[in-house]
């Protein structure tokens, strides 16, 4: 047995980051509701051991070592901010533990102790764009090779340049959480949002309201941007722009990974391709250059929809 935390239930996120994971582990983010706030513990990337140095690594850990790295630096980390607290819940909505994430929910399993998972979704050509301006750290699946789903060659992962990496970084963190629900039997929650506005998917309304609902809290009446993650909203311009990077990542995977062949139209960096073929044709047809074949395309699916 391990001495947990003080904690009545747990909250745990999966995400690739750069989808808002620093305002929503803010506890200015939220306001008291039918838990008051005082009793809701937020923490955020505990465990720098696979930061900037990546100093761990994960190639070749075990799940039995996963495990032992939950009890003995992830756990006894958020023992020791907790300190005497006696927290309702804890949450952690970053993404450095995905790194042991198997091995943490073993361990959360052994214990039976109350958890919820929150999948955090972003555009992910927005996700890219993000990761692509800063120098991205956490987690990142081509660190840990041995656990690809959509296995690669390193050459051809290191052709990529950033934005294909950023889409890589999407397509592979959903294509792992799908493995992992193949053995997860308890409660999700999903979240989906996007910057640009005719989607529909605001940050706030689509994430930080039903989060907040989760944990039996309101909202703050505002809401901070507290990192600068976040892209300008692309023009309509820019997002036919993005369809040929996206049909060129396309065709680089599906060449190099045979599981993305078979799934990559439903990975995010698909949903992405298909959300910025639904722009109406007359706001394509305003856009200077725009590609006669796109135009066509667009049109087609366009007159498709019911």
């Amino acid at each position: 047995m391990t001495n947990l935390p003080a904690c009545g239930a747990y909250v745990f996120g999966y995400s690739t980051g750069h989808v808002g994971t620093t305002t929503l582990s803010r506890s200015s983010t939220y306001a008291h509701g039918g838990t008051n706030k005082t009793d809701v513990a937020f923490f955020f990337e505990l465990d720098h051991s696979f930061g900037h140095t990546n100093t761990i690594g994960r190639h070749g850990l075990s799940i039995a070592e996963q495990e032992n790295h939950v009890r003995n630096v992830y756990l006894k980390e958020m023992s020791q901010r907790l300190g005497q607290r006696r927290a309702r819940i804890c949450v952690d909505l970053s993404h450095f533990h995905l790194h042991y994430f198997e091995g943490l929910l073993r361990v959360m399993r052994a214990e039976r102790r109350p958890l919820k998972l929150v999948r955090i979704r972003r555009d992910a050509v927005e996700v890219a764009r993000s990761l692509g301006a800063s120098f991205a750290v956490g987690y990142r699946p081509s660190d840990a090779p041995e656990s690809l789903v959509l296995s690669l060659n390193e050459s051809v992962y290191q052709q990529f340049d950033s934005m294909e990496k950023g889409l890589y970084d999407a397509d592979e963190t959903e294509a792992q959480w799908r493995r992992l629900l193949e053995d997860w039997n308890g409660e999700i929650f999903t979240c989906r949002w996007a910057e640009w506005k005719p989607m529909g998917l605001d940050f706030v309304d689509q994430c930080v309201k039903p989060i907040a609902r989760l944990l039996g809290l309101q909202p703050a009446q505002q809401v901070e941007d507290t990192k600068n993650h976040h892209n300008r909203e692309e023009s309509v311009a820019d997002r036919l722009r993005d369809l040929p990077l996206l049909e060129q990542y396309s065709a680089r995977m599906s060449n190099a990974s045979p599981m993305y062949r078979l799934m990559g139209h439903t990975l995010p960096s698909g949903l992405a391709h298909g959300d910025r073929l639904e722009v109406p044709v007359a706001s394509i047809s305003e856009v200077p250059g725009a590609s006669k074949a796109h135009l066509e395309v667009v049109g087609f699916l366009n007159r498709a929809v019911p």
